[in-house]
């Protein structure tokens, strides 16, 4: 492994994640270093979160240094050392607010509307009538419709 004309690399040749990579000769004489990456379950376990929240938040483009490469994604690990610095100085600078209660994607129900949806399902688990205008009312009177003929 290694040698040559390219210089040692058996540390990337063993593990192609970990460390850097010099390209040496391999570009007309620029050299170039590559930033360590790490794939979705690393970046996961430094986050505190799930493998799957870390692919959403890739997605949306939320997490700087990420990379989908085929169907995987890999994150460059100083760009994510720098967001989780990023999101502790918030926290303790006190700027993630927590969201405040019906800002959410639904409006908030109101106890009215509430009251009357526990009524309803309460009706029909009795077996009794739904309220006009239901789709098993409407259901009711077609089938009525349909014997009377």
């Amino acid at each position: 492994m290694g040698g040559g004309p390219r210089g040692d690399l058996s540390d990337y040749e063993a593990n192609p994640l970990v460390g850097t990579f010099d390209m040496g000769n391999l570009t007309a004489g620029v050299t170039t270093v590559q930033p360590e990456r790490i794939q979705t379950a690393e970046a996961a376990r430094r986050l505190g979160v799930t493998m799957r929240s870390v692919q959403v938040m890739a997605g949306r483009g939320d997490l700087p240094g990420a990379a989908k490469i085929g169907n995987s994604w890999t994150f460059n690990v100083v760009k994510l050392r720098a967001f989780i610095a990023t999101k502790e100085a918030e926290c303790a600078a006190g700027l993630n607010k927590p969201i405040p209660k019906g800002a959410g994607c639904e409006p908030p129900h109101s106890a009215a509307a509430t009251q009357k949806a526990y009524e309803q399902a309460m009706l029909r688990a009795r077996g009794g009538k739904a309220a006009k205008g239901s789709w098993s009312a409407k259901r009711r009177a077609a089938q009525a419709r349909l014997s009377a003929k």
